[in-house]
């Protein structure tokens, strides 16, 4: 668990920043209607030469397709703002200004922003079959401004994104000792909210003899699992920056849940907690 005055110190940011992403619908139904308009769909020479000119230019918009991972790809925006959206996720996907060489941060921190440099540098994971759209302009006005982000709030953001590779605040969900639970027993759960996916970032088992146990969760409406065996009575947990179903998180309104497989002996204490996080 994280102390109290920790945790509110994150919430100022992390709301702008689900003002951020709760932008993203409106602001992805905005760049197709540009491309449904027939405006050219990338930048070009002449836009980059009324861009360096200090001139305003019409929107266009990169199409980047994410069916392959790609790592600091460079695209040119000579100093104007943009906006991103994409018909996959935004997660995991990070920009460095200017250069490669420079801090690499998460492209949501930048939504609406104008960025005085002349190239910017994208990495993202693959997203077979999805798309990042990034309409290219000046003033940031055609979607309104990103909600603001101190430099304080920016550090506090980029801490949690190297801590926990994303935008989350994990939390251990506590369940307490049970005796005796009989084969395929929940000892621990936690439901998914509505509209979220969840992610396992650790766990604690400690049981009186020798067992194996599951780790279970949907992801994509197939059930998921990961086995756990205890040779004899003892206690383990874990904690790891990257979730154990990183690339498979939990779909929404399902349960993450620890298991026992075998049912235990008469009056053997079993018990587990996770250490779990959403977004």
């Amino acid at each position: 668990m994280y102390p109290t005055d920790l945790k509110e110190s994150l919430l100022t940011p992390l709301a702008s920043l689900e003002n951020c992403i709760n932008r993203q619908s409106n602001i992805l139904l905005a760049i197709q209607q540009i491309l449904a308009q027939s405006q050219p769909p990338v930048v070009t020479n002449a836009d980059i030469a009324a861009l360096a000119a200090g001139q305003t230019i019409p929107y266009r918009v990169l199409k980047i397709p994410l069916d392959n991972a790609g790592v600091q790809v460079p695209y040119n925006i000579i100093g104007g703002n943009f906006v991103a959206a994409s018909d996959g996720s935004l997660a995991g996907i990070t920009i460095s200004l200017g250069s490669p060489q420079n801090d690499a941060l998460p492209l949501l921190f930048f939504i609406g922003e104008q960025v005085p440099v002349t190239t910017i540098y994208l990495s993202w994971p693959a997203q077979p079959g999805k798309t990042l759209y990034i309409a290219i302009g000046m003033a940031g006005l055609a979607f309104g401004a990103s909600p603001a982000i101190s430099d304080t709030q920016l550090a506090q953001l980029t801490a949690l994104y190297a801590r926990w590779g994303r935008q989350i605040v994990p939390a251990w969900i506590y369940a307490a000792e049970q005796t005796a639970p009989i084969a395929g027993a929940v000892l621990v759960t936690q439901t998914v909210a509505a509209g979220k996916t969840g992610y396992i970032y650790g766990a604690f088992i400690s049981a009186e003899e020798g067992n194996e146990f599951l780790i279970n969760w949907t992801s994509g409406g197939v059930a998921k699992s990961k086995r756990l065996v205890f040779s004899s009575l003892g206690s383990f947990e874990f904690i790891d920056q990257v979730p154990i179903n990183e690339g498979l998180p939990a779909d929404a309104t399902t349960n993450v849940t620890i298991s026992v497989v075998t049912a235990a002996g008469a009056g053997k204490i079993y018990q587990a907690n996770l250490l779990y996080g959403e977004l």
